[in-house]
């Protein structure tokens, strides 16, 4: 409280807090638990912080995000649909959605938007097809700098998928999201980018120690992160059976209890066993 003095007389200002939205309050409530997928996603790779992608793919932590985040992955769901269809109706061929791609040992994966011919000028030749979208700040910045600056997590994903399907050129849709501005750009093929990243993958992969965090808590990244209460708090480990001692990463994306010697399904995985024993890297 701030004591005023007026004359010879003394009173209190007194804070106005804002009213409660009882309506948003009672749908924004709580927030959406995030599956954690079973493997390292291409799109991840590009990204400066390998511990959060090793955490993830040993679901470390529980995650969740709030409803309103909820609703910006599903808008860029129906604007990619959008987009395709546009591509269609105006004569383009796509195919190959959500087609599955996979390195090696089955634990590095990603999915297409699809595969685009028919581009004026170079009908014959098939090119990736990646859609974003991007608020009216980042889809300027964009336009600006390039893809490579922008996002790295994206110039990584592209290269990552060109490379899998012997793909030489890759076209990349940007919708803005606050006007419905498109830009459409055609990226060519770095076999030295494709290269560096899977060694980057399988290097996370088979990390045997919990890489180090890049930064402090006040760290932008770090704030910004989903395993900021892991890294900087102190959070408890999840228990499953990817946190547990007896777990061992085996080939063609499986993994194995060497408790119980059997390998263990996806579903297993999720809710593990009475015999769990945090592993040490964990401690």
């Amino acid at each position: 409280m701030a004591r005023v003095t007026t004359g010879l007389f003394f009173h209190t200002a007194m804070a106005l807090l804002p009213p409660r939205n009882l309506i948003e309050e009672l749908i924004e409530r709580g927030d959406i638990p995030q599956s954690n997928r079973p493997y390292i996603g291409h799109s991840s790779l590009g990204g400066s912080c390998h511990r959060h992608i090793w955490l993830n793919f040993r679901w470390a932590y529980e995650r969740a995000v709030p409803k309103r985040i909820q609703r910006i992955f599903e808008r860029g769901h129906w604007a990619e649909e959008r987009i395709v269809n546009d591509m269609i109706a105006s004569g383009l061929n796509v195919y190959g959605r959500q087609d599955e791609l996979s390195d090696d040992t089955g634990h590095i994966k990603g999915h297409t938007d699809g595969i685009v011919t028919g581009i004026p000028g170079d009908e014959e030749t098939p090119h990736l097809l990646e859609i974003k979208t991007m608020n009216d700040k980042r889809f300027k910045q964009y336009l600006k700098d390039g893809l490579k600056l922008t996002n790295p997590k994206y110039w990584v994903q592209i290269h990552l998928y060109m490379g899998s399907l012997n793909l030489q050129k890759c076209l990349f849709v940007v919708e803005n999201k606050d006007n419905e501005h498109r830009d459409y750009k055609m990226y060519d093929f770095d076999p030295k980018v494709y290269t560096q990243y899977q060694k980057v993958g399988f290097d996370i992969l088979t990390y045997n120690d919990m890489p180090v965090k890049i930064g402090s808590s006040v760290w932008h990244e770090c704030k910004m992160c989903d395993a900021f209460n892991y890294c900087h708090k102190q959070q408890l480990t999840a228990r499953n059976c990817r946190t547990c001692s007896f777990a061992n990463i085996e080939m063609e994306g499986k993994w194995s209890c060497d408790k119980h010697n059997c390998d263990l399904p996806i579903e297993v995985q999720r809710v593990g066993c009475e015999d769990y024993e945090k592993s040490e890297v964990y401690k």
